[in-house]
């Protein structure tokens, strides 16, 4: 199944709890903001190594994209609008982010100190375990 986009087509809306599923070789979504990308079939393509990015699929990129250590191109960002399948349904957020917050030790509060977006405890994890 095809679902690339064409820019005719109106966008199609996934919640985060949706986004956060594929996560796996054969099926890696990503999300720059607020748009969700299928970037499974750019994995092995990755000048970084297909490792990076599923460290971080089913999760917001724009950290990563923006750098530091480094930030993405111009050309990579255009690059990557070939795999856009569609935006996050805000209407979603809320209700992922109370189910996740609430088998987490962190307050909703201490998850956006941490610059997280999704609320998600692996973000968590990762802010405080960088640099051990």
């Amino acid at each position: 199944m095809n679902n690339k986009m064409s820019p005719s087509v109106s966008p199609r809306f996934f919640s985060e709890k949706e986004v956060s599923k594929h996560c796996t070789k054969d099926s890696c979504w990503v999300l720059l903001g607020t748009r969700v990308y299928d970037v499974t079939g750019f994995l092995r393509m990755h000048p970084g190594g297909e490792a990076l990015i599923l460290r971080r699929s089913g999760k917001d990129v724009s950290r990563e994209i923006e750098g530091p250590p480094h930030r993405h191109s111009e050309n990579a960002r255009r690059w990557m609008e070939q795999y856009y399948i569609g935006e996050l349904d805000r209407d979603s957020i809320d209700e992922d982010t109370e189910e996740t917050v609430s088998d987490c030790r962190f307050t909703p509060w201490e998850h956006k100190a941490f610059g997280s977006q999704r609320y998600d405890c692996t973000r968590c994890l990762e802010v405080l375990t960088d640099g051990l």
